[in-house]
């Protein structure tokens, strides 16, 4: 669960970060998108990523626009340490700004 993460209308949230799960740093395989499933919760954002078991996990949180523009999150990189078995929930919060930007093209995967 990603709070306090205001969007412009047609923007969509990802998580990026150090495992496969979340992309490896890479834009184009982040995972997501994250949803706004209730409406009066905005601006809480959802989404289920399975990651691997007993594990330090880094991750910022990525906004995509529709034409393809990404902005990453500022500062560190949020962590967590995954359980042994089992589900846990994460909570995370926007830390404001962007730390940069940058164009997805329209061969990448994950463009728009």
């Amino acid at each position: 669960m990603l709070k306090t993460v205001h969007t412009d209308y047609g923007t969509r949230v990802y998580v990026t970060g150090n495992v496969y799960e979340l992309g490896a740093w890479q834009a184009e395989r982040a995972a997501g998108p994250f949803y706004n499933q209730i409406v009066y919760r905005y601006p809480t954002w959802y989404c289920d990523v399975s990651l691997p078991a007993d594990s330090r996990i880094e991750f910022k949180i990525m906004f995509r626009s529709g034409s393809g523009m990404v902005r990453l999150e500022q500062g560190e990189a949020h962590c967590l340490h995954t359980p042994a078995e089992g589900v846990s929930e994460m909570i995370a919060e926007w830390q404001g700004g962007c730390q940069e930007s940058f164009q997805l093209s329209e061969g990448d995967a994950a463009y728009g």
